[in-house]
């Protein structure tokens, strides 16, 4: 599998100063850096507070200047999306450095390019995607794109959002919290993020997506999907419409957003699956994961052994 770096920027969207306002919008402590990055501190009960950098750069010199913004706050270790295990390595010599005991952001990727015609596109995808997305239209799914911009836009979020305690029920998992997605809609412009919703039979909705659209990358975001109506593959034809939308910005990829190869969990089965159907073994992107510079070891091994007992209570 290819690095994640080689078709995205390190940094992207969740270092873009829209997502720092995202950050500030959810009542986030964001600290910006000299060299015009930031971190955002989190506060944990018993054990202190740890500095998380989504997608920074890992270079020695970035990661230095990050060390001693965490120092400064009293963090007990400061957390980062590894984008390179050369970089990794050089880190670790520098620094201890641990594996993280969860992934801040998903670890692998399917981002494919958005070159090319639509039919060449629909046909690089596996057969029964593309019949899902004809069985979509065929049986009157409509995709609307709907901005914070719009008049419609509170409605839109509240019907989405109704969605995601319907998808969080079927499945028997839990999702964020409403202010959670507002916050995205608050901090980045009508531009950079898009609500789109399928409907049917007249203002029905049966599924929505969160879009973002940054640097030369339109991402996935979130989705959701109503308990009625599955049966018409309105997910898939969501998918579509806003690769063809950045086609037609001329944005040069498309980020699927996080999948799972080798899980043994359905859900995480099903997601890996319906995404892997509109690209190719080659847009299979991997990263190193989320790691975790060591400040403080009594705070940070205190850390770990809370999130041992976690895991124990909550297997």
């Amino acid at each position: 599998m290819k690095q994640l770096s080689h078709c995205i920027p390190e940094g992207g969207l969740l270092q873009s100063s829209g997502w720092r306002d995202v950050y500030r919008a959810r009542n986030k402590h964001v600290i910006i850096f000299d060299s015009g990055g930031y971190g955002v501190i989190e506060y944990l009960p018993l054990v202190g507070c740890y500095l998380y950098v989504p997608r920074y750069q890992c270079d020695i010199v970035s990661m230095a200047e990050a060390v001693e913004v965490a120092r400064h706050e009293r963090c007990g270790w400061l957390r980062f999306d590894a984008s390179d295990r050369s970089e990794l390595e050089e880190l670790n010599q520098n620094y201890r450095i641990a594996s993280a005991p969860h992934d801040m952001q998903p670890r692998t990727h399917i981002i494919r390019s958005l070159s090319g015609t639509e039919d060449e596109m629909l046909s690089s995808m596996k057969s029964k995607t593309r019949y899902n997305i004809r069985l979509a239209q065929k049986k009157g799914v409509v995709v609307h794109r709907v901005c914070v911009s719009d008049d419609d836009f509170p409605e839109m979020l509240d019907i989405f959002y109704h969605m995601v305690e319907e998808t969080a029920a079927r499945k028997g998992v839990q999702f964020h919290p409403k202010h959670f997605y507002q916050s995205i809609f608050d901090a980045l412009s009508a531009d950079q993020v898009a609500l789109y919703m399928a409907e049917i039979e007249g203002r029905e909705f049966v599924a929505a997506n969160i879009v973002t659209f940054y640097g030369d990358t339109v991402t996935y975001l979130h989705g959701a999907t109503g308990s009625s109506h599955r049966n018409l593959m309105a997910p898939f034809l969501l998918q579509w419409e806003a690769m063809r939308d950045g086609m037609q910005r001329n944005y040069r990829y498309y980020d699927f957003g996080g999948v799972y190869p080798g899980a043994a969990d359905p859900g995480k089965q099903g997601i890996t699956r319906f995404k892997q159907g509109f690209g190719q073994t080659e847009d299979l992107c991997a990263l190193p994961g989320t790691h975790d510079i060591v400040l403080n070891n009594l705070k940070y091994r205190a850390y770990r052994l809370l999130q041992y007992l976690k895991s124990m209570r909550h297997p």
